[in-house]
């Protein structure tokens, strides 16, 4: 008797329906669906075309996949627009994105079925060879298999193989180590160059310098020509502009820190400096987007579309800075520490789907103010424990002078007011860059220097240097 394969035709739909009507939810399942686990020929097409219209960065709707469609007869036979609109009302469909694992779990079963029954036939014909047999059962267990399972599953020599080859091209100086940014041998130090799909977060209290940094990371790795997206939810790009202006015209020798450059107090050579600038900042591959709103499932697609916009200017993506977490909009309202993880864990999915490296920026609880020593810890991660396991590299910013500034002691105590003097001094203009996580390296410390009126942050020897590399 010949079993009944499973059929997950109302499933399939249902998901479908979702993805037309909830904004992301092609991103929410497309890391593990694929066409191939739709029983229904024609809904896997519409899988496939969703994903042409999310790779093209247009909007996943029913009017869209309409359009897709026109011409395909099942599609006009099934109803066309007006079934998948009549479908949408229903409502299980909106939670229907939950089904894609029971939809890949029936896909794998129906393949594991048909494979038995073909095994089955040939075990009855005694002219079929049964080593024949044999290997057609082995191969419908791996057909049946998850597809990341054979992707992922390399044999030891041939891995190892590939290891040698990778340190010869590093050492012909035909692939980069890492990614590694310009004039910022701290910064390189500490990661020891960004890997592709690393996800790198920067932590850090108010005030510490976290987004001087990150500004200063992205254009650094544009002078070294490679492209970045700077995704700011924290600021808009004006305002952002003005801490980089300030930053450039502090390295071109200009007096101008970032309040004259806010209020245009600039004088004419500084202007002159800074119009120089523009000539090479012009080829810098560096987009700042700063979205109105950004919700979990914008940043996938966002990445994508700016991916292809760096390709048809023949340049390439290698870097992405969010700034920053805590401003990403969670699919749905509920436990923040459930919502900081579920946007944690999508943002290493991306990383490791685009391979290249993406950094977030992320606040740190007030726990860090309660201590004598107020340097961050793991344990200051904000709202959850999965940003540690997750991330890759976790860097930390932390300014001594800003806590002493805040605790000067009355002038009528000579004493502490000589050691607090003291204190001072040795803390002003410092910054401590370390990473307190490192999957790729050793934890390293660098004491650099942070100009916070002009929104500089430059390498510990770059007094010793005499210049600004």
């Amino acid at each position: 008797m010949t079993p009944n394969l499973p059929s997950t035709a109302d499933e399939e739909a249902a998901i479908l329906a979702a993805i037309m009507m909830i904004e992301g939810g092609y991103d929410r399942v497309a890391a593990k669906l694929r066409p191939h686990h739709f029983s229904e020929p024609l809904f896997g097409r519409m899988f496939e075309e969703m994903g042409a219209l999310a790779d093209a960065g247009e909007a996943i709707n029913v009017f869209t996949m309409s359009r897709a469609m026109a011409g395909e007869p099942s599609f006009e036979d099934l109803g066309g627009h007006r079934y998948w609109i009549q479908l949408a009302n229903q409502p299980y469909v909106m939670a229907a994105l939950g089904f894609a694992d029971d939809l890949i779990s029936q896909s794998r079963r129906r393949l594991l079925l048909q494979s038995l029954q073909a095994a089955s036939s040939s075990a009855s014909d005694l002219s079929v060879d049964l080593n024949d047999t044999m290997e057609m059962v082995e191969q419908g267990l791996a057909d049946a298999m998850p597809a990341e399972f054979g992707r992922r599953t390399r044999r030891l020599g041939d891995a190892y193989g590939d290891a040698i080859e990778r340190i010869e091209a590093i050492r012909r100086g035909d692939v980069d180590p890492g990614l590694k940014v310009y004039g910022w041998s701290d910064w390189n130090d500490l990661t020891g160059g960004m890997r592709p799909g690393d996800y790198v977060l920067i932590g850090g209290r108010p005030s510490m310098g976290k987004t001087a940094l990150s500004l200063g990371l992205a254009r650094r790795a544009a002078q070294a020509g490679k492209g970045v997206l700077y995704i700011s939810r924290e600021m808009e790009t004006p305002a952002l502009m003005e801490r980089m202006v300030a930053d450039l015209l502090f390295e071109q020798g200009g007096r101008a820190g970032m309040s004259d450059v806010k209020a245009g107090n600039v004088d004419d050579a500084d202007l002159q400096r800074l119009w120089r600038a523009k000539r090479e900042v012009d080829g810098w591959p560096l987009v700042i987007d700063d979205p109105e709103h950004l919700g979990l499932g914008q940043i996938g697609p966002l990445i994508r579309r700016h991916r292809q916009a760096f390709q048809r200017r023949g340049e390439e993506l290698a870097m992405v800075i969010i700034d920053y977490l805590g401003l990403i909009d969670p699919p749905q309202k509920g436990n923040r520490e459930q919502e900081v993880s579920a946007i944690s864990r999508t943002i290493k999915s991306i990383a490791k789907a685009q391979g290249i490296p993406i950094v977030v920026l992320s606040q740190l609880s007030r726990a860090v103010e309660q201590r004598e020593d107020k340097r961050p810890q793991l344990s200051d991660l904000r709202d959850s424990g999965s940003l540690e396991q997750d991330a890759d590299i976790i860097v930390f910013v932390y300014r001594d002078e800003y806590y002493l500034q805040r605790a000067e002691p009355d002038p009528s105590d000579a004493q502490k007011r000589s050691q607090w003097e003291l204190d001072m001094q040795a803390a002003r203009d410092r910054v401590e860059i370390y990473t307190a996580k490192n999957r790729n390296g050793e934890l390293t410390r660098r004491k650099g220097y942070f100009f916070g009126a002009r929104q500089a942050i430059r390498n510990s020897d770059f007094y010793r240097s005499g210049h600004d590399g």
